[in-house]
């Protein structure tokens, strides 16, 4: 697992993760596993966006990627 190796790596770096509560391609419970897997990342869930969370809701993108 991720989990076993990136905890040095990670805890240097803020990990966010930007996942469309709508995305049907790769699921929100994907992005809730990855969020898991690496120690001290956060999941971020855009509403009414997709699998290409850039395209649908880029300003949501951009808002979270600048906290």
């Amino acid at each position: 697992s991720v989990r076993d190796w990136s905890s040095d790596v990670c805890s240097s770096y803020l990990t966010r993760i930007i996942w469309g509560e709508e995305d049907r391609f790769q699921l929100v419970k994907y992005g809730e596993r990855l969020a898991w897997d690496i120690p001290g990342a956060e999941l971020v869930r855009i509403t009414e966006a997709r699998h290409f969370v850039m395209i649908d809701k880029p300003d949501g993108v951009v808002r979270h990627i600048g906290e």
